[in-house]
């Protein structure tokens, strides 16, 4: 067993080790850099202390200077000698004042240390005794100016104070001085613990963080190259054709069936292209541009997936390479499932697309499907494709106002032919009245056995007079067939045509009694189902705006197309001269032509996922109205059969089936 290593949890163990460790660190800095900042600004002011304290010093003795001066100097400078002595005075007063009590403005910090508050508390008592003899004998001075003075006591007091106040100040400097030095050592002791805690957290780091780091990165790199190549492994042998593609379609990897199925079905190139395409490299190729799709817009899916949009169970066609050689019973196309989503490869954003093949499994769904939907015995449709389609066949009447008519038929006395030739012979008999049924109607009619020997066709774009004409040529066809056994036999037909708001329920019935009346009234006949509603024409050629796409040209072609093709209908002229029908029929064609050249260059400007099947449609309309029209010229079709191929495959069954799927593109623009 493989052992299931959860690298999340672990990389979670070491970017928490490493934000904790990272966090202690940064705070042991900051703490290092505060107590550094606190000691040096602390230093500075110490060094002010003992500046100021050394400046006391100076100004006691240039204050007794002053003073044995103004005893014996000259009278002529006395004043300026006075006035020089009391801003001393002044000063030492203030500096003696700040030491004791600080002061932030002159940067000297409040005195904390005992001894120094102590030496103070000494000092005071001389400091207050010198200030006063001083003051008092400025103020004899001040009193006698100008005369001379005879010796002062209080002179020889000021001599003695002083003395003792510059030994008290230097044992205060003096103290000053090793507080400095005691500072100083702390602050080094500090820095060493500190800077040695920092150490350690750097050391804790590198073997609890970085190092395991070290080795699980190292190991996490090798295990996921192992893990890259196992899967390029895995990704050239899994079935199905799988895509490492970039946003833009490029093609990084493939696996061996996508490599065939790129063969199989790439879109055409030079010749010399094409022959050396089976041994091109994987990252050669555009996935949009190097496969046919057929019912896929491959740009507009990269970018879903490129948007954060994973899909799956999209299935699309694939066109083999019209140059390649088909076998028989081979398809045009190839049916593929689509899976896409957005992976990661070498810090690159990329596409995985899986195309699965279910050619087969969508031909055995279309067979299985024709079972479902067709009669075993006749081949006609059967009841379950009847209750599939006849609900969008009554809304499509009810929604565009298009007649719908249905002819319901049964084989007279044919209990009678079960019971004499048998069974298989009664089975023979129905499959000759399919036949000719099918031979009677237009392939845009569904003709379907009910059940036993009853028959329903059902006929879209056909009112009561198309449908009662259409029955009467099936009833004559059947009356005149004879069967190699029977011989000949009959039936009977009910018709009826919705009227608008009316149900399929009631539209059978209706047919069905129809039916029942054919048979009171001696069998092999016509009965029509009469409604009060009023019928429709026989064809409907008037352009209704709910019709309309949105894209002016395109709708404009189309409406003249029927009128076009109204002139053909309503026109006896045309029906009745060859010559001018076929003139009509040229202009109708190259209107036609022109007309699917222009809506495909527009289908393509919006990025109409299935193009590529509507130009093959275009294609087989041509195809097939060239060929009616020579037809025509040879005369080996009738002019009717000619104008419905117009009305019935181009009209109704393309621009009013096929091209609706385009209309709520051009909507939204």
């Amino acid at each position: 067993m493989f052992e299931e290593k959860n690298y999340k949890e672990k990389s979670k163990i070491l970017v928490k080790r490493l934000l904790i460790a990272t966090a202690i660190l940064l705070i042991i800095f900051l703490t290092k850099q505060m107590v550094v900042q606190y000691q040096i600004n602390r230093e500075g002011g110490m060094a002010t202390v003992i500046n100021v304290a050394g400046r006391q010093r100076m100004l006691s003795q240039k204050i007794m200077k002053g003073i044995l001066f103004l005893q014996n100097g000259d009278m002529e400078k006395e004043k300026e000698t006075m006035q020089v002595l009391q801003e001393d005075i002044d000063l030492w007063v203030a500096s003696h004042y700040n030491l004791v009590h600080g002061n932030e403005e002159e940067g000297i910090p409040e005195n904390k240390s005992q001894i120094t508050q102590a030496l103070f508390e000494e000092i005071q008592p001389v400091f207050q005794e010198m200030l006063e003899d001083v003051r008092v004998i400025l103020l004899k001075y001040q009193t006698v100016a100008g005369e001379k003075r005879d010796t002062d006591d209080n002179l020889a007091k000021i001599e003695v104070s002083e003395k003792q106040y510059l030994s008290q100040m230097d044992e205060i400097v003096c103290n000053y001085e090793q507080e400095a030095e005691q500072s100083l050592r702390y602050l080094e002791m500090t820095h060493i613990v500190l800077f040695s805690i920092m150490i350690t957290i750097m050391i804790y780091l590198f073997l609890q963080v970085f190092r395991p780091g070290l080795k699980e990165l190292q190991l996490s790199f090798f295990e996921i190259n192992e893990t890259n190549e196992n899967i390029k492994k895995m990704f050239a042998t899994m079935k199905g054709a799988m895509f490492i593609v970039t946003t833009k379609g490029d093609i990084l990897f493939r696996n061996q069936d996508a490599k065939a199925l790129m063969l199989k079905a790439c879109t055409k190139m030079a010749e010399n292209q094409k022959q050396e395409f089976e041994d091109l490299p994987v990252e050669k190729g555009n996935i949009i541009q190097c496969i046919n799709w057929s019912k896929l817009n491959m740009k507009r899916i990269l970018e879903k997936v490129e948007q954060g949009e994973s899909l799956d169970g999209i299935e699309a066609e694939i066109e083999v390479d019209s140059d390649r050689k088909i076998e028989a019973g081979q398809d045009r196309t190839i049916s593929v499932v689509l899976s896409a989503m957005q992976v990661g490869y070498k810090a690159q954003s990329l596409i995985m697309i899986n195309l699965f093949d279910i050619s087969f499994q969508k031909k055995s769904e279309q067979e299985l499907q024709k079972k479902v939907n067709r009669d075993e015995l006749t081949g006609l449709y059967n009841r379950h494709f009847l209750d599939s389609i006849i609900h969008e066949e009554i809304d499509r009447s009810e929604r565009y106002e298009i007649p719908l008519s249905a002819i319901l038929l049964d084989l007279d006395h044919f209990k009678k032919v079960n019971d004499r030739w048998g069974h298989p012979i009664g089975d023979s008999v129905l499959q000759l009245t399919a036949e000719l049924a099918l031979k009677h109607t237009r392939m845009s009619d569904y003709a379907i056995r009910i059940g036993g020997e009853e028959f329903l066709i059902l006929m879209p774009h056909t009112n009561i007079t198309g449908a009662m004409a259409a029955a009467e040529n099936i009833r004559r066809a059947i009356e005149e067939a004879i069967h190699p056994v029977t011989g000949k036999f009959t039936a009977s037909f009910g018709v009826a045509e919705r009227t608008k708001g009316e149900t399929y329920r009631s539209v059978y019935k209706r047919v069905d009694d129809a039916l029942y009346e054919a048979k009171e009234n001696g069998r092999n006949c016509v009965v029509k189902s009469e409604s009060p509603q009023k019928t429709y024409a026989s064809i409907s050629l008037k352009w209704k705006n709910t019709w309309n796409c949105g894209e002016p040209n395109i709708d404009e072609q189309h409406r003249e197309l029927f009128r076009m093709a109204s002139r053909l209908a309503n026109t006896t002229a045309l029906l009745e001269n060859p010559e001018k029908m076929l003139q009509y029929l040229d202009k109708i064609l190259l209107h036609v032509s022109e007309h699917f050249e222009y809506e495909e260059r527009a289908l393509e400007k919006i990025d109409y996922e299935d193009i590529n099947r509507h130009k093959r449609i275009h294609a087989f309309l041509l195809e097939k109205a060239g060929k009616m029209r020579n037809s025509l010229a040879e005369g080996s079709v009738d002019e009717m059969k000619v104008f419905a191929f117009i009305f019935d495959d181009v009209i109704i069954g393309h621009l009013l089936s096929e091209d609706i799927k385009f209309h709520e593109l051009f909507t939204r623009i």
